[in-house]
């Protein structure tokens, strides 16, 4: 035959159970709060540019959440939480995701709407954009070309001050009628060219 436990053990017993559903409410309480910053978080917008980047990525996981109540990674395995606690706050994440997704709709819409004076700004600021890039291009080829011409032998030209040089020296021969034609230089500074 079995004892019956005394009244004492079972009380405390009792005060065990109580002080863990002490425990227990204490942590709902703290992923309550983080949800509820999540939330405020979502609903202010600071959320938005880090959900436009990562995607679902810029929502924490549900252990992640737990960690920044500051319960441990591990509480939605025990027990007491892996049935309801955990369904709700995946519920909880799904419902913020939808709301991130509803918000970047909701100013991918607005910008599609734009006033007319800033659709005219920003047009006119495309064109500028444009016109420098055209720019840039083109004196980037410039800049090349004159590279390659800085680069190569210049060529070589004759001075209008040289003197004619006399048949004798020439390496080609002088046809007979070069002979009689008359020399005139276009260079106001000859001789020739003076009227006595």
């Amino acid at each position: 035959m079995r004892k019956k436990p005394s009244k004492a053990r079972h009380a405390n017993t009792d005060g065990m159970a109580n002080h863990s559903k002490g425990r227990t409410t204490a942590s709902l309480e703290k992923l309550e709060q983080a949800k509820d910053k999540l939330r405020q978080k979502v609903q202010s917008g600071a959320l938005d540019t880090d959900f436009a980047e990562k995607g679902k990525r810029a929502l924490p996981t549900e252990n992640a959440l737990c960690v920044s109540a500051g319960l441990g990674k591990y509480f939605l395995y025990g027990d007491a939480h892996k049935g309801k606690t955990d369904k709700a706050l995946t519920e909880f994440l799904t419902e913020m995701l939808k709301e991130l997704e509803k918000r970047k709709l909701a100013r991918s819409r607005s910008k599609r709407v734009i006033d007319p004076e800033l659709r005219k700004a920003l047009d006119d600021y495309q064109r500028l954009a444009d016109r420098a890039n055209i720019w840039f291009r083109r004196m980037r080829d410039m800049s090349r070309e004159l590279r390659v011409l800085k680069s190569a032998s210049p060529p070589q030209i004759a001075s209008l001050n040289e003197k004619i040089l006399p048949a004798s020296t020439r390496k080609t021969p002088i046809k007979q009628e070069e002979k009689s034609a008359k020399v005139v230089r276009l260079h106001p500074a000859s001789d020739e060219n003076k009227q006595p």
